[in-house]
């Protein structure tokens, strides 16, 4: 697959702050849409913890240089943040993701470790209306809310009372639900990405004809635009 080292490359901030250069491959093929609606092009895949898309494509296709198909199947753009995350490496994203937060005065400010992870983890009871502060810092509450038939609701509709009200400005009453901490927000949807959908070979062949399509149409429009410079 010589042809893939010839697609342009993207700048993508990775969770370390750090850019680095990526090749494009998001530019996705016309079949893909039709191939999505055929349950039969594919195969069910649970995602191990230690799986990379490239392990993934060496399990079903012999080729780790096939990740491109696991990736465009799910639509994922990131190797990295598509994937599900275990043990310290989604410890470590949460951590970057809510260690700043803003003070009483709406003032930034950087919690520990510590303090984060209690951020995360805070769901509070109606005694405390579900809100505590972190280390004298940070106001933490409970992500949302969740009743008994799945349904969420934010932290207004069921703590203050002034944002109960239907179309005619009439109060309606909270329902009966719990709240779910940030933590628990974070880890179903991290492990909502742990099933995906895995292409059949045969699929995979007739997307492989339509990629090296579209990168014989932007190669012809690259070299269009480069002599129109001269």
């Amino acid at each position: 697959m010589a042809y893939f080292e010839q697609f342009p490359y993207i700048n993508y901030q990775f969770p370390d702050n750090v850019y680095r250069q990526l090749k494009n491959i998001s530019i996705k093929p016309a079949i893909i849409e039709s191939v999505k609606n055929e349950r039969a092009n594919f195969i069910t895949h649970t995602i191990r913890d230690g799986d990379t898309v490239e392990l993934i494509a060496n399990e079903y296709y012999g080729d780790v240089n096939l990740h491109w198909a696991v990736m465009l199947a799910n639509d994922m753009i990131s190797p990295y943040l598509d994937m599900p995350l275990s043990g310290f490496a989604l410890e470590e994203k949460l951590y970057q993701k809510y260690k700043i937060q803003k003070d009483s005065d709406s003032n930034p400010v950087t919690l520990t470790r510590q303090e984060t992870m209690n951020f995360i983890d805070f769901v509070g009871t109606s005694s405390n209306n579900y809100t505590t502060v972190i280390g004298d810092k940070a106001t933490a509450r409970p992500h949302h809310f969740v009743d008994s038939n799945k349904n969420e609701y934010t932290y207004d509709f069921i703590v203050n009372n002034s944002s109960r009200k239907d179309a005619f400005g009439r109060s309606i009453t909270a329902p009966t639900a719990s709240p779910v901490s940030i933590r628990s927000y974070e880890e179903d949807l991290n492990e909502s990405k742990r099933t995906i959908l895995i292409l059949k070979q045969t699929v995979v062949t007739q997307l492989y004809d339509e990629l090296r399509k579209i990168l014989n149409e932007w190669l012809r429009w690259r070299i269009q635009v480069k002599e129109s410079w001269y």
